[in-house]
C-alpha cells in the first residue's frame, strides 16, 4: 500500500499496521546491528588481550571505516520514507546493502588463539580479498539503492564508485603503504559525510 493510502486507512479505521518501509527498516536495523555488535565484540576482545596484540592499526582502520559507515548508512534510511516499495527490487536493494556490509564484519573479525601473540596484521591480509570485494559489493549496491530515491540522495552517484573503486583495488593488493592511505582516504570521506551530509 502506497505511503499516503496507508495513513488514509490508518485514519478512516483507527487501526495501526505496519507499512512495507517500517518492515523493510526492521530488517535493515537487526543487519546492521548484528555487524556493529560484531565489530564492538572483536574490539573488546582485543583489549582484553592487548598485551599480546601486534601491528593493530589496519585491523582497526577498515573495522572503524565499517563501523561508522553503517552508522551513517542507518541515519539514511529514513530518505526511503516515502518510497511505495511495490516491486520486489526495490525492497531488496534497501536491505541488501546491509546483508554485505554485516558479512564484511564477520569476515574482518579475527578468531583469538588463547596463547601468543596476535598478529592483526597478518590476518587483517589473510582476509582482504574476501572482506573488500564484499565491502565494494556493500557500497555499490548501496549507491544504486540511492537511485531510487533520487530527490533526497544522500550520497552522490560518483561517491559510490570512487569508494567501490578504492575497495576492489585494496581487495586485490598487499601493499600496507597503500591500504594505509586508501584507509585513511576512506576516513577523509567519511568525515565529509557526516560534515556535510543530509538526512
Amino acid at each position: 500500500m502506497p505511503p499516503a493510502e496507508h495513513r488514509a486507512h490508518e485514519a478512516v479505521t483507527g487501526a495501526r499496521t505496519i507499512s512495507l518501509f517500517e518492515l523493510n527498516t526492521v530488517i535493515v536495523s537487526i543487519l546492521i546491528a548484528f555487524a556493529l555488535s560484531e565489530i564492538l565484540s572483536s574490539w573488546g576482545r582485543l583489549v582484553e588481550s592487548r598485551n599480546r596484540v601486534r601491528r593493530p592499526s589496519l585491523y582497526l582502520g577498515a573495522t572503524g571505516w565499517l563501523f561508522f559507515s553503517l552508522i551513517i548508512h542507518w541515519f539514511n534510511v529514513s530518505a526511503y520514507r516515502d518510497l511505495e516499495f511495490e516491486r520486489n527490487y526495490e525492497s531488496l536493494l534497501f536491505f541488501l546493502p546491509s546483508i554485505f556490509a554485516a558479512a564484511t564484519a564477520f569476515i574482518l573479525t579475527p578468531t583469538l588463539s588463547s596463547e601468543g601473540e596476535i598478529d592483526l596484521e597478518k590476518h587483517y591480509f589473510s582476509v582482504s580479498p574476501w572482506a573488500f570485494r564484499t565491502a565494494a559489493t556493500y557500497t555499490a549496491l548501496g549507491g544504486l539503492s540511492h537511485l531510487l530515491v533520487r530527490e533526497q540522495q544522500t550520497t552522490p552517484s560518483l561517491v559510490s564508485l570512487a569508494l567501490t573503486s578504492v575497495l576492489i583495488l585494496l581487495s586485490f593488493s598487499e601493499r600496507t603503504r597503500l591500504h594505509q592511505v586508501a584507509l585513511s582516504f576512506l576516513g577523509v570521506m567519511l568525515l565529509v559525510n557526516v560534515v556535510f551530509g543530509s538526512r
